[in-house]
C-alpha cells in the first residue's frame, strides 16, 4: 500500500510540473541578435507536412524547424499550453541553415511580459 501511495504522489507531482517552462536553453552571445519569435508544433500550430511533433518557430511568416532544442525540452507538448496547443512568444538566437533554424538560445516569453518595441 505505501508503494502504491508513493508511485501516485510521484506520478501526480510529475504531471503537475509539465506545464510549459520559461527555463532558457543556451547562453545569450551579445555579439549576436536576440529575435523574437512566435514558436509551436510545426504540425499541429504551423501546418507543416511532419509526421511527428517537431518544435519550430516562426518569424517574418517563415517557418523553419528548430534545432538544437527539444519541442520537449520546455514542458509537455501536449499539455494544455503545450505547443501543440498553443504558439508561445520566444526569444532566439541561432543561424537559419535551409528550412531549420539552428539555436544556441531558446527562452519562452512569459505570457504577462510586454513585447520590446522595435
Amino acid at each position: 500500500m505505501k508503494s502504491i501511495s508513493i508511485t501516485l504522489m510521484i506520478i501526480f507531482i510529475s504531471t503537475a510540473l509539465q506545464a510549459q517552462s520559461n527555463k532558457g536553453f543556451g547562453k545569450v552571445d551579445a555579439r549576436k541578435p536576440i529575435l523574437e519569435v512566435e514558436a509551436g508544433c510545426g504540425m499541429c500550430q504551423f501546418g507543416l507536412k511532419d509526421k511527428d511533433c517537431l518544435l519550430a518557430i516562426r518569424t517574418d511568416e517563415k517557418v523553419l524547424h528548430v534545432k538544437g532544442t527539444d519541442i520537449d525540452d520546455h514542458g509537455d507538448a501536449h499539455g494544455d499550453d503545450g505547443f501543440c496547443n498553443a504558439t508561445h512568444r520566444a526569444r532566439v538566437q541561432g543561424r537559419t541553415k535551409g528550412e531549420t533554424f539552428v539555436v544556441t538560445y531558446f527562452e519562452l516569453i512569459p505570457k504577462t511580459a510586454k513585447r520590446k518595441s522595435k
